[in-house]
This record gives C-alpha cells, sequence and structure tokens, in this order.
C-alpha cells in the first residue's frame, strides 16, 4: 500500500516536466508490456541524442513500469542509472525526484529508517529546487513512516505540514493518497468515525480520476476499517470485489492486501479453516514479491553497479593508475573473489537455513501428534472406558503433554532454523514470559489455533487469551495483524 504513494506524478515543476513530456498519458489503456516498449524506446532515443534530461525521465518512467510489473531488479537497475545522471549533473529537482523513488527501495528491504533518511534528503533537494508540491509529498510520506512505526505525534506534526501544500499545489491524486493515509493515522488512534470520512473522501476522488487501481487500494483499506468496526458482512463485500478486479488485472500487490485482510476477517468470525487459506495465499505472494531472492538480487544489482563504476573511474585516469596496474589488477580480483565467496556463502546459508526449517517442522509435527494421542488417552481414562492395565493407565495419566525436554529440542531447532530469532525476541520485549515465547514461536510457524493447543498443552481458548496478553505485551494495536506482525519480526 505504502508503495503507491511514489506511483501518481504531480503536476507542479518537475513533476508536470515528466508528465507532458511522458508519451504514455495517465489515462491510457496499455499493458505494462506495452509501456515498457514505449519508454525504452524513448531511451534509446534520448541516449542517441545525448539528451540528459530525457534519459532521467525515461529511466523514472522505466521505475515505475518496472515496479507494476514486480520486476525490482529492473526497477533499480533505472533507478540507479537515473541516480548516477542526477548526480553528475548536480540538478536538484532530479536528485529530489529519484531519493523519493530510493525510499520505495528501502520500503522494499523493509527498512523504515532508510526510507525515512532518503525522505529527508529528497526534502532537502526540493526545497533548494524550490519545489513545493515535492515538500508536500515528502512530509505527507514521512508522516506516514512515523504512522508506521508508532509515533502519532510526529505523523500528526508532518501531516499538518503537508495538507496545506497539497491542497495549494497538488492535485486529486495526491489528496486522495493523503487522505487514505490520514484515514490510517486515525484508524491507528482507533477514531473509526473520522478515518471513515477520509477514507471516502479518497475513494470518491480516485473514481472521479477514474484510477481503478487506486480504488481497489482505498476500498481495501475501507474493507479493513470496517472489520475493525465489527461489521463483517460489508467488509466481506468490499473484499470479494475487489479480489475478484485485481484477479482480472493480475495486480499482485493488491492482492496481497486482499488475502491478509480476507485472513483477519475469517479468524474474527472464528472461521479458522478460511483464515489460514488466506494467510497461507498472502505469504506466497508475499514471499514471491519480498523474498529473501529479490533482496539478494537487488543487492548483487548494486555491487555490480559499484564496481562497473570503479572501472569507468579506472579508465578516466588510466594514464595515472598504470604505474599501480599490479596492486588494482590485485585488488580487483580479491574483490571477485571475495564476491563470488559471498555469493555462495548467502546460497549455503540459504539451503541450509530451509534444511534445518524441515526438521523443525517435523519436530513440531511429531509434538503435535504425541500430545494429540497423549490427550485423547487421558480423556479416555477419564470417562472410565479405558481397558488398559493399570500400570499403564497410571502412565498416561502422568504424562506431561509438554514436557521440557520437548521443548528444549524445539528451541535448538527454531534456533538453527532462525538464526538469533529468539535472542532477537527477547531482547526487544525483555517482560515477555515463557508462555508469551512459545506462543510467538508458535504463531511464526504459522500454527493454526488448535494446532498451537496441542502443542504447548492448553486448551484452544487459553491460546485466544494469550494471543490478546501477547498483542499488549508488545504494544500492538487492535487494527494490526498479529501474524503479519510475528512473521515480519
Amino acid at each position: 500500500m505504502f508503495l503507491i504513494t511514489f506511483l501518481s506524478f504531480s503536476q507542479s515543476n518537475i513533476n508536470l516536466d515528466m508528465l507532458n513530456t511522458n508519451p504514455i498519458k495517465d489515462n491510457s489503456k496499455l499493458s505494462v508490456d506495452e509501456k515498457i516498449k514505449v519508454h525504452k524506446n524513448l531511451l534509446g532515443k534520448s541516449i542517441s541524442e545525448k539528451n540528459i534530461k530525457l534519459q532521467v525521465y525515461s529511466n523514472l518512467y522505466l521505475f515505475v513500469d518496472y515496479y507494476m510489473k514486480n520486476d525490482f531488479v529492473n526497477m533499480n537497475k533505472c533507478l540507479l542509472e537515473a541516480e548516477k545522471i542526477a548526480k553528475n549533473e548536480g540538478n536538484a529537482a532530479w536528485n529530489g525526484v529519484v531519493h523519493k523513488r530510493k525510499a520505495i527501495v528501502s520500503k522494499i528491504k523493509q527498512d523504515q529508517d532508510g526510507a525515512l533518511k532518503e525522505f529527508k534528503v529528497a526534502l532537502d533537494f526540493y526545497t533548494k529546487a524550490k519545489d513545493y508540491l515535492g515538500m508536500g509529498e515528502c512530509y505527507e510520506q514521512i508522516s506516514t513512516i512515523y504512522r508506521e512505526t508508532g509515533d502519532y505525534k510526529n505523523a500528526h506534526h508532518y501531516y499538518n505540514l503537508a495538507m496545506p501544500l497539497l491542497k495549494k499545489y497538488g492535485d486529486k491524486h495526491q489528496m486522495a493518497l493523503t487522505y487514505n493515509n490520514y484515514s490510517n493515522l486515525l484508524v491507528e488512534e482507533e477514531n473509526y468515525s473520522e478515518s471513515e470520512k477520509y477514507i471516502d473522501s479518497a475513494i470518491i476522488l480516485a473514481k472521479e480520476n477514474k484510477d481503478l487501481y487506486k480504488v481497489m487500494l482505498y476500498q481495501n483499506n475501507k474493507a479493513s476499517l470496517l472489520t475493525n468496526q465489527q461489521e463483517f458482512k460489508k467488509a466481506l463485500l468490499i473484499y470479494n470485489e475487489c479480489e475478484k478486479t485485481n484477479l482480472e488485472n493480475e495486480w499482485p500487490n493488491l492482492l496481497k492486501v486482499n488475502y491478509i485482510g480476507k485472513s483477519v476477517l475469517y479468524e474474527e468470525l472464528n472461521n479458522y479453516k478460511l483464515a489460514n487459506e488466506y494467510l497461507k495465499k498472502y505469504h506466497t505472494i508475499n514471499d514471491s514479491l519480498n523474498g529473501a531472492d529479490v533482496l539478494v538480487k537487488i543487492n548483487d544489482l548494486e555491487l555490480k553497479y559499484k564496481v562497473k563504476e570503479t572501472e569507468l573511474e579506472l579508465e578516466k585516469n588510466k594514464k595515472k593508475l598504470e604505474r599501480n596496474y599490479w596492486f588494482l589488477f590485485t585488488a580487483l580480483f580479491l574483490l571477485i573473489i571475495l564476491f563470488l565467496v559471498w555469493r555462495a556463502r548467502v546460497k549455503e546459508n540459504k539451503i541450509e537455513a530451509e534444511n534445518h526449517k524441515l526438521k523443525l517442522l517435523e519436530l513440531t509435527n511429531q509434538i503435535i501428534e504425541k500430545n494429540e494421542k497423549i490427550t485423547k488417552q487421558q480423556k479416555l481414562i477419564d470417562t472410565k472406558e479405558n481397558k488398559e492395565p493399570a500400570e499403564v493407565e497410571f502412565e498416561f495419566r502422568n504424562q506431561k503433554i509438554l514436557t521440557e525436554s520437548d521443548w528444549t529440542s524445539f528451541k535448538n531447532y527454531f534456533e538453527k532454523a532462525y538464526p538469533n530469532y529468539i535472542q532477537k525476541l527477547r531482547k526487544k520485549y525483555p517482560k515477555i514470559t515463557d508462555a508469551e515465547e512459545r506462543l510467538f514461536l508458535c504463531i511464526k510457524l504459522n500454527l493454526r489455533s488448535k494446532e498451537t493447543a496441542l502443542m504447548l498443552g492448553i486448551s484452544t481458548e487459553s491460546v485466544k487469551k494469550g494471543r490478546n496478553r501477547l498483542r499488549k505485551k508488545i504494544n500492538l494495536s487492535i487494527e494490526e495483524d498479529l501474524e503479519l506482525f510475528v512473521g515480519n519480526f
């Protein structure tokens, strides 16, 4: 949801120039692949004509195209090209646009601090360029980041800085997005009635713009708001409509929002089967968009570009560096070796982690099966229908559902599968109890309530109460999804 913020061009200064220069207009019905073809041709033309401005713009157009296609590697490649040109030319407006989009890459990497830093850098450049709309957009997005990190005071502060600028210089796209994000802030503060006013305004503006993508985005948020208000039927109708539209248009980013929203809704309705099904659908898409492979590819590309820039610099200073040829050759060779070793280690660690996760899953299933057997036998004994010998009955009555040995083995496997995870959890939340820690780890493994109950030797009702206590202990608001939070922790 956050990333959509950046993908509508504003009509002021550089953004107006980019809009007018773009051969593809906002209401175009071209597919993403067709848009990529047009913008690649534009880039080729700009290079042949040595048109520096058009090279920057073309790469930024392609950045948006590749984002819509979820091609994060090519998206990042285009951004790096635009950044290199903007930096060399020293153009404040270009640098502002580039750094605003670098925040997108930081969000993909789940780096909130990095995104905040990039927005503040972009804000400085926009201020130098006297681009007031760009300043307003940065203020608004800084507000959003503070909202996502729970700093509501700063969120309101930056929103109040953004609103006058966006109202004066922005268009319906900016205002719709701003209303949507402010609605999310009000939800965080449980001001549902006021939040609904702002999200409805955002939907109206998106419909006026005939922007179906944004309409679906804001409708998803409306459904989430209705879920928080216990209006489940209304919420489900909206989710179903959005899911159908998102599937038809192949919008995985919005489908991801659909699935996690429906999972939360069904859990509230105690339909854990459907809740789990939609949670699995969410993880399937989320892993494909934001998985480790994507991050490795992005980091790999950034490293390759750094090497390429180094080689270009060496070429410019060839005569000066000739006497240091062997030194530089050795250094470059070592760099390549280190790079190859790093790549190999990343692959090895990934394979090892997956093996540990499989072993952890096997052990978890074994414990659950054992506990289920003990539970059934104990219930049979209690009903006096048991025909086992007295010594066997005694043995079953005194067996523990979850032994210290079981949990020690489980933790050992868990720490191998997720290194330093438990240590990180304890450091972040030192006041959580052992029982809450166990529940946290079960949620991390996507265990259903029944499976968690069997694993921990407690009732499903106790699991539900434990989840509520855990939410309070980690300061999670009522509208935030516990599974999503734990999964990303």
